[in-house]
């Protein structure tokens, strides 16, 4: 047996070092989109954008627009999150539940595109990502919600943590 598993390492088979191990082709990462979106907005103007995070998701949020001269905010919140004032100062929380995910600070630094990435737990987040054009002309740009999912059983390949090393 031993000899099979030397011919089958060296001939270019996977055979994993652990005794017992899983020896089914490792899964890969599920990549996507959750959203894809473009906005107008007016100087000084707001807007929402609702959408539902699935259990173990991770996002990366893209923000982009026109001019660089314009600084357009981004900030992502629970789905309850009343206004935009209340996302930049960090007071919205998904209050009604008690497993409530930390969502990332908003992004305030003037540079072209924002980023926002957050990691989803085992249950279903229903998000607000709150977009607002803090400069003086109107703006145009687009919104892209990528998410990348790892299978439930990823502590079994060692990769949970894999989605953003490829792609």
């Amino acid at each position: 047996m031993a000899c099979g598993a030397i011919l089958l390492a060296a001939c270019g088979g996977r055979r994993d070092a652990s005794p017992g191990g899983p020896t089914s082709p490792r899964p890969e990462p599920t990549r996507g989109f959750l959203l894809q979106e473009g906005f107008v907005l007016e100087p000084s103007k707001v807007m929402h954008l609702d959408f539902v995070v699935p259990p173990r998701h991770q996002l990366r949020i893209s923000v982009d627009w026109t001019f660089a001269s314009n600084n357009v905010i981004a900030a992502l919140t629970s789905s309850e999150c009343p206004d935009i004032t209340s996302a930049l100062q960090g007071r919205c929380e998904a209050r009604s539940t008690s497993w409530a995910p930390s969502f990332p600070l908003p992004d305030l630094v003037p540079k072209k595109p924002r980023v926002l990435s957050y990691d989803s737990i085992n249950v279903t987040v229903p998000a607000r990502l709150w977009i607002a054009n803090a400069g003086g002309t109107s703006e145009s740009g687009a919104v892209d919600v990528h998410y990348c999912a790892v299978p439930p059983d990823c502590g079994k390949w060692g990769m949970c943590l894999e989605c953003w090393k490829e792609g």
